[in-house]
């Protein structure tokens, strides 16, 4: 019969596997609705460290149904434990794109590639000799508690998993803090929630992974994991904002030149008096400086080179198209082409939707004159 300790143990277990599929399943949805790959990457993370307990939560399961622990044969407790390990190193390497923007292209591609080779490696051995790499302690009675294992030090497998997963834990909650420190508003919250979800889940978690610990601590190292899922899930939900300021936009009429942005299907135009405290103002709300939207969370963001405006995609890319003109600095919003004078952009591309089209004169009808 399963004690106190086993099923406090057990139902911390079913509660993180449980929020963090359903969070994992949550995120991917809106993910598929914002076309954010990023998203999706974040969701399958969420998935996989929930699934590290799948081992555990199949053994309190059996114990739940069964009164007995799980046959261990082939190590099979262990394997599904370990096993998420390996998608996990890798989906944080594809988010090297948020964690390292800076990074060379092509230096993300070969670390990429060079992490899959490590990873491949890593599962292969895990598979082929699970009693070899991870050491297992059973109740006194079947049934009683859960099965508990750890990594053996100095093996194969502990290497691998120090080459790799550490390594991406440790830059990501350096670069994390860093962009906080820079960052302002809402979006340094948002970085603050998703650093301390690192450190809390896997700082403390990692304990779990390398040693044995008593049954109370154990489940004081879990519960702290559970609260940094919680948070992680507080730093990718998108929020909305309440605006303490009217956008320019509303408070007076814009001057300059009219573009037509075939993406929203309305008419903005380029202010002449944007100031840098505007631009700082739309940097800290988060908002698209041409069409107003919020663009917290994982949608795609463009953000100026050189004076950090922000827009959204859609906006971005039709900028481009249009003048190729960032409206805070009136520099290059892509480097690689030539920026348009407003000559060519009024006299090619604008049209003003807000103006009907002129009436096109009558033809008259030769026919009717001859008939008179």
């Amino acid at each position: 019969m399963v004690s106190v300790i086993g099923l406090i143990n057990g139902i911390t277990v079913i509660v993180w596997v449980i929020l963090g599929i359903v969070w994992g399943v949550i995120s991917i949805y809106r993910s598929r609705k914002t076309k954010s790959k990023d998203l999706f990457l974040v969701a399958m993370i969420v998935i996989c460290i929930s699934l590290l307990f799948s081992g555990l939560f199949l053994d309190f399961m059996l114990i739940l149904i069964t009164g007995r622990n799980m046959d261990n044969g082939y190590g099979l407790h262990g394997i599904l434990t370990y096993m998420w390990f390996g998608p996990l190193v890798l989906l944080f390497y594809l988010l090297a794109d948020i964690v390292l923007p800076d990074l060379n292209p092509y230096l993300k591609r070969l670390l990429q590639i060079y992490m899959l080779i490590l990873c491949m490696i890593y599962e292969i051995l895990l598979f082929t000799d699970p009693f070899g790499s991870i050491r297992f302690q059973y109740p006194k009675n079947s049934g009683e508690n859960l099965i508990d294992n750890t990594l053996i030090e100095w093996t194969p497998l502990f290497f691998l998993l120090s080459m790799t997963l550490f390594p991406a834990i440790i830059v990501t909650g350096i670069t994390l803090l860093y962009q906080s420190i820079k960052s302002t508003g809402i979006v340094r919250k948002k970085l603050l929630l998703l650093f301390f979800a690192v450190v809390l889940f896997f700082g403390v978690g990692s304990l779990d992974v390398l040693v044995f610990l008593p049954d109370i601590t154990l489940i004081v190292i879990r519960n702290i994991m559970i609260s940094g899922g919680i948070l992680f899930y507080l730093g990718i939900k998108e929020e909305r904002i309440e605006l303490d300021k009217k956008p320019l936009e509303e408070e007076k009429p814009f001057g300059g030149p009219k573009i037509s942005l075939v993406t929203t299907l309305k008419t903005y135009s380029r202010p002449d008096d944007l100031s840098d405290e505007d631009i700082l103002y739309f940097r800290e709300q988060t908002l698209c400086m041409v069409c107003k939207v919020l663009i917290i969370g994982f949608n795609d963001v463009f953000i100026c080179p050189q004076c950090k405006a922000l827009y959204c995609e859609k906006c971005a890319r039709e900028l481009i198209k249009i003048d190729n003109m960032c409206w805070g600095c009136m520099g290059a919003i892509d480097d690689s082409k030539p920026i348009k004078p407003s000559e060519e952009v009024h006299k090619d591309i604008i049209v003003d939707v807000s103006q009907k089209p002129p009436k096109k004169p009558k033809k008259k009808n030769n026919d009717l004159k001859k008939l008179e």
